[in-house]
């Protein structure tokens, strides 16, 4: 004689319970693991990003009087600020264990956007000469080690905060040369926007104080 019999709605309903609880769990579970993956993935581009902005910081921090003379004789410390570029010695590379000469650019992508990349080669004893044939004609782009510290920006704008000698204070302009003043800024500040987010703005110290090393010329001539 056959006793089986089938299962009770008791069963049926208890088993729908434990079996609803565990797809929730699961399902709890598997979002706090994609939440936790998201996380660490944004700490991680962040991480590298502001690793970038540190190697930066520390290469504006080295800075030092790399003195040069121009075709009228005169002898000045080597540093360029305009709109589109920076450029400097420092005693702080990336990849090498000597003073470099360095070019921080802002770059056009093609579909409009801007990158600001890193540039650096040996300085060695490089001229004033050299330096400005190796700005002017881009050679940096053929012939330096390039790193991209910021990418996929819809503005970039580099200001320098100099000492006015005819005011006798420090001002911000948007270009500045050390031909023209015989020092070195004391800060540089770079302005920058991605796509969709709020403007942002670095501001990197220069730790070298010549501001009253007006005697270049009498000095070193």
């Amino acid at each position: 004689m056959n006793h089986n019999k089938g299962y009770t709605l008791l069963e049926v309903l208890i088993s729908i319970v434990i079996f609803s609880a565990m797809l929730l769990l699961g399902s709890v579970a598997f979002n706090q693991g994609l939440k936790n993956y998201e996380t660490i993935a944004k700490r991680g581009i962040h991480f590298w990003e502001n690793t970038r902005l540190l190697l930066l910081q520390r290469s504006f921090s080295s800075i030092f009087d790399y003195f040069v003379h121009d075709s009228r004789g005169r002898f000045f410390p080597y540093f360029i600020g305009r709109t589109d570029l920076i450029s400097f010695v420092t005693n702080s590379p990336l990849s090498y264990d000597y003073p470099v000469l360095v070019v921080l650019s802002k770059e056009k992508r093609e579909e409009g956007s801007l990158d600001l990349v890193y540039y650096e080669q040996p300085v060695f004893t490089m001229n004033y000469d050299e330096i400005e044939r190796f700005i002017n004609f881009k050679e940096y782009q053929k012939l330096a080690r390039r790193v991209v510290f910021l990418s996929n920006l819809e503005s970039i704008t580099f200001s320098y905060y100099v000492f006015d000698q005819r005011r006798g204070l420090y001002t911000w302009v948007s270009t500045y040369e050390g031909r023209n003043g015989l020092y070195l800024p004391k800060m540089v500040k770079i302005e920058y926007q991605e796509k969709g987010a709020n403007r942002d703005s670095l501001i990197l110290g220069i730790y070298v104080d010549s501001t009253r090393k007006l005697f270049y010329n009498e000095i070193y001539q």
